[in-house]
This record gives C-alpha cells, sequence and structure tokens, in this order.
C-alpha cells in the first residue's frame, strides 16, 4: 500500500540528537551547495576573461609571450578554483551519504555537522600534493576548454 512519505522520510530516526543531526547536515550541504555554483559561476568568468583578453592582446599585438603567460596563469588560477570546488564537491557527496542512511544515534557518526574545514586540515597534502593538485584540475577537459584553444589561436596568429 503507498504511503505519503518519502524514502528519506520513511527512515528518518526519532531521536533528538539524530534529528539535529540531520538538520545541522541538512543546513550545511545548502551552504555548501550554493557555493559550489558559485565556484562554478565564477570558473565562467575566468573564461570570458581570458577570451577577452585574448582578443584585446591579438588587437594591440601585444609580444606573445607576454600574452602567453597571461592565459597560462588565468588557466591555472582556474584550476586553483575548481579545486576549491572540487573540495566542497568531496564534501558534499559526504554529506549525502550521511543523509541517505542516518545514524541511529549521534554518537560514532563520521560526519560531524560543519567541519568542512577541519576534516580538510587533517587530510590537507604538502605543498607539492596541492600543486599537483592544481595542476590536475587544470588539465581536466572541462577547464582546458578555451584555454588550448586560445593559445592555439595567439599561436597561430603570431605565424602569420
Amino acid at each position: 500500500m503507498p504511503t505519503n512519505q518519502t524514502p528519506y522520510q520513511a527512515i528518518q530516526p526519532t531521536d533528538p540528537q539524530s534529528l539535529n543531526l540531520i538538520n545541522d547536515l541538512s543546513i550545511e550541504w545548502q551552504i555548501l551547495h550554493s557555493d559550489y555554483e558559485k565556484y562554478e559561476q565564477y570558473a565562467l568568468l575566468i573564461k570570458l576573461f581570458s577570451v577577452g583578453l585574448c582578443l584585446l592582446c591579438i588587437a594591440l599585438s601585444i609580444d606573445s609571450y607576454l600574452s602567453l603567460m597571461l592565459i597560462l596563469t588565468l588557466w591555472f588560477q582556474e584550476g586553483i578554483w575548481k579545486t576549491y570546488q572540487a573540495r566542497s564537491g568531496e564534501r558534499l557527496l559526504t554529506i549525502e551519504a550521511a543523509l541517505k542512511n542516518p545514524p541511529k544515534d549521534a554518537i560514532g557518526t563520521p560526519t560531524i555537522p560543519f567541519s568542512f574545514y577541519s576534516t580538510w586540515e587533517t587530510q590537507k597534502p604538502g605543498t607539492v600534493g596541492l600543486i599537483i593538485e592544481y595542476i590536475s584540475n587544470a588539465l581536466r577537459p572541462t577547464v582546458m576548454y578555451p584555454y588550448v584553444i586560445l593559445i592555439a589561436i595567439y599561436l597561430l596568429h603570431s605565424l602569420f
């Protein structure tokens, strides 16, 4: 017999501690999700700025090495930006998993609300690890576009 409950309502715990945990995780998820979307918008602005900068450099015949360095700087800046977004995404997935399977009590739960930075601090890689993380995010296809094309356009323009 069908009920009016969603799957999540059917498994919600009734003890106050667990309800508080679920409420806090829900609030954290909403905040992080909003920030995650903002990261995406700002990454798009970096891309659009890069296109404009490339066009400006071509129009003003700015030195090709300087122009390429500016484009590369923006590309890797977006890689760093996307690394921050990826960290938020990891936390969002952790929260979603905890919300799908809420604990029967809040004691011993691996997902403590509002622990984004303290969790990251305990897992933070060293300097080399951070650089590798930034570069690997910069080399994702969705980040590489349009920078590879802009570099190709600029190199072709400087040849002719």
